[in-house]
């Protein structure tokens, strides 16, 4: 049901590297309202698009419950089904 899956990338479990749920596509509304825009470079336009290949992951910290992007990830969008 999330937009996004986290994987942690250190032993403490403060970072991660997150990438968009494929199952979900890119969306207008994830686009606008759903944080993609600010985690995510992409060749988004305006259209729903079913498939996304994930170039580079985005990387997150997550201390005291608080998530903060440390560098930014990279997808692909795929408008073919």
């Amino acid at each position: 049901k999330s937009a996004y899956w986290a994987l942690a990338i250190d032993e403490e479990g403060k970072q991660f590297a997150i990438v968009p749920n494929p199952v979900k596509g890119y969306t207008k509304a994830l686009h606008e309202k759903g944080g993609m825009k600010e985690t995510f470079a992409s060749n988004y336009e305006e259209n729903d698009v079913p498939r996304i290949q994930v170039k580079l992951p985005a990387l997150f910290s997550h201390v005291d419950g608080t998530w903060k992007i440390t560098q930014p990830g990279i997808v692909k969008l795929l408008d073919e089904e």
